[in-house]
C-alpha cells in the first residue's frame, strides 16, 4: 500500500512537470487518488488497532480465535506495529503449548529415549555464598529393561570448599541412596520436575549474580561422559518438584 502510493505521488509530481503533456482534469484525478489511497491506509490501521485490541480481550476466554485474529493482522502488512506486536502475542500465547508439546516428544514412551545414557537433575544450593554449596543429584537409567534410579547428596564445609577453590579441589562427605526401580507415579512426578525447570528457566529474567542456586538437567553416558544439556539455569529456584521426587525415592 505504502509503495502504491508513493508511486502515484511520483506521477502526480511528474504530471505536474508536464503541464503541456497532462490536463488538469487528469492532474485532480490523481490528487483525488492519491487521497483515498491515504484514507484507505489510516483506516487499515484503524482496523488492526480495533481488532488487536478484541483479540486481547478475547486471549483469556478464547485463545484460539484471539491466535486466529493475530495472525490475520501480521499477514496484513508485514513490519507494521501491529503486525509486530501481533506476532509477540502469538509467542506469548503459544508458549505454553510448545512447552508441552515438546515435553510430550521428549518423555515419548516413558522414558525409552534415554538408551544407554544416564538422565541427571542436578542441584548445588547456595550455603556458600560465591563459592557454591552442597551438591545434590539424581540419577536415572535403564538396566535390564528396568528404569532405575538413585540420589546422591555431596555435602561441603564451606571453609573446605573456599580453600579447594584456592589451592585444590574439596573433598566433600558424600551420600548414595540405594537404587530403586522406579514406579509409574515416579515416572510422572518426574516428567512434572523437568517441566517445572523448564518452565521457570523460561521465565526467568535474572541472568547475573555472585551466588545463587544452579539447578540442571543433563544427559551424560554411562562412563560420566557428558553428552548433552536440556535446561540449566542459574541463579534458579529451590525446585520443590526435584525435592519431592528425591523424597519419594529415598523414604
Amino acid at each position: 500500500m505504502r509503495n502504491l502510493i508513493l508511486l502515484l505521488v511520483t506521477i502526480f509530481i511528474i504530471s505536474c512537470n508536464r503541464i503541456d503533456k497532462v490536463s488538469e482534469k487528469e492532474k485532480n484525478l490523481l490528487e483525488l487518488q492519491i487521497d483515498s489511497l491515504k484514507q484507505l491506509s489510516e483506516n487499515l490501521t484503524t482496523t488492526r488497532s480495533f481488532l488487536f485490541e478484541s483479540a486481547l480481550n478475547l486471549e483469556e476466554t478464547d485463545k484460539e480465535t484471539a491466535i486466529s485474529i493475530y495472525k490475520t493482522i501480521t499477514e496484513s502488512k508485514q513490519g507494521d506495529f501491529w503486525a509486530v506486536e501481533s506476532e509477540k502475542r502469538i509467542l506469548d500465547l503459544t508458549k505454553e503449548e510448545v512447552i508441552k508439546k515438546n515435553t510430550r516428544f521428549v518423555f515419548s514412551k516413558d522414558f525409552y529415549w534415554l538408551f544407554g545414557d544416564t538422565l541427571e537433575l542436578f542441584q548445588q544450593n547456595e550455603k556458600c555464598g560465591e563459592w557454591g554449596g552442597d551438591i545434590e543429584k539424581i540419577r536415572i537409567f535403564w538396566e535390564l529393561r528396568k528404569l532405575i534410579g538413585y540420589y546422591t547428596k555431596e555435602t561441603f564445609d564451606c571453609d573446605s570448599l573456599e580453600r579447594g577453590y584456592i589451592y585444590g579441589r574439596a573433598i566433600p562427605s558424600i551420600y548414595k541412596s540405594k537404587e530403586i526401580e522406579i514406579t509409574p507415579q515416579q515416572i510422572e512426578l518426574l516428567k512434572e520436575t523437568i517441566i517445572s525447570l523448564t518452565e521457570y528457566q523460561l521465565n526467568n529474567l535474572d541472568f547475573f549474580g555472585n551466588s545463587g542456586i544452579v539447578n540442571a538437567i543433563q544427559v551424560k553416558g554411562k562412563d560420566g561422559s557428558f553428552k548433552k544439556f536440556f535446561v540449566q539455569d542459574y541463579p534458579s529456584f529451590y525446585w520443590n518438584k526435584f525435592h519431592k521426587l528425591k523424597n519419594d525415592m529415598v523414604k
